[in-house]
């Protein structure tokens, strides 16, 4: 699944600072700044994602647990790439974006409407 789109809505009109995505998928936008965490549980894909961006944090996982500490991002996505996992994991994504970051983004949510 690409979720180009969601992640340049998500990152658009945001002050400079700390992003990250939970469930990048293989490339990210153009937009993207090139510090984005990429975080992702298929490991092929976040590998194609971290070469666009070499200098991008990567984390081989879900979301559900992170190695980043309180409040490090000023925004967390979470990606429809997310969405099959949401009835059954949707509160602990939630709390770990929450945790880690200022403000969550969670695109598959809107799209669910």
């Amino acid at each position: 699944m690409d979720v180009r789109a969601e992640l340049a809505d998500a990152s658009t009109g945001m002050a400079p600072g700390r992003i990250a995505a939970f469930g990048c998928g293989a490339t990210v936008p153009a937009s993207w700044p090139p510090d984005g965490a990429l975080i992702d549980f298929d490991s092929d894909l976040l590998a194609r994602a971290g070469a666009e961006r070499p200098g991008a944090p990567r984390v081989h996982a879900i979301g559900i647990h992170t190695p980043y500490p309180d409040e490090y991002f000023d925004r967390v996505v979470i990606s429809s790439r997310l969405a099959g996992l949401w009835d059954q994991h949707g509160e602990l994504l939630l709390a770990e974006a929450r945790r880690i970051g200022r403000e969550v983004h969670v695109p598959l949510l809107h799209l669910a409407r």
